[in-house]
């Protein structure tokens, strides 16, 4: 028993190392939320050509840093009309994934998962991609007609990804959508 309770601890202790370390990098660390992203060129045009970053119908996986509390993550970023977008996966997925299995670390992933909420505070970025960062302003997509369009551009991307192995149930309110606004202190 002692002796389970030794390795127990020392687990917990090398995860928190892990989570901690993670914290003071330049960015995240795969799925563990990172520090303040530090190297790249800023980039302080408030108006980009977001097509030479993100092709068109592309979901492109990018390292998003709020500025309060100043935390990075990985987050799939879309351009439409010429427009920078954001998702936030609040289980869209994970309702859709069978076996229970699947359902429970989706549901585990979303008990720790905030940015959206604390994004929706303070909608203050800097976004990194091309080896570049952007200071933008994080709006809430809130237009009824722009979120079906972009829950269908995001279960498009689904099936690509997953195949058939999904099946057809989503909660609306499961995927969030952020446009990515040039900031006026930028």
């Amino acid at each position: 028993m002692r002796t389970l309770a030794v390795i127990l601890i020392v687990i917990a202790g090398l995860v928190a190392a892990l989570v901690f370390g993670a914290r003071q990098s330049d960015g995240p660390l795969g799925p563990l939320p990172g520090g303040k992203l530090r190297s790249g060129d800023l980039v302080t045009q408030p108006h980009v050509d977001w097509s030479a970053y993100v092709e068109d119908d592309e979901i492109k996986v990018i390292e998003l840093q709020l500025e309060n509390p100043t935390t990075s993550r990985l987050a799939g970023v879309f351009v439409h009309e010429g427009k920078l977008y954001v998702a936030c996966d609040l289980g869209f997925m994970g309702y859709r994934a069978p076996g229970f299995l699947m359902y429970f670390v989706q549901r585990l992933v979303l008990s720790l998962k905030r940015w959206h909420l604390d994004v929706s505070a303070d909608g203050r970025v800097v976004l990194r991609m091309g080896g570049k960062r952007f200071e933008r302003f994080a709006v809430r997509v809130t237009d009824p007609h722009l979120q079906s369009l972009f829950r269908k551009k995001a279960e498009e991307g689904a099936v690509k990804f997953f195949g058939s192995i999904l099946d057809k149930k989503t909660d609306p309110a499961a995927i969030w959508f952020f446009r990515l606004d040039p900031r006026a202190d930028a």
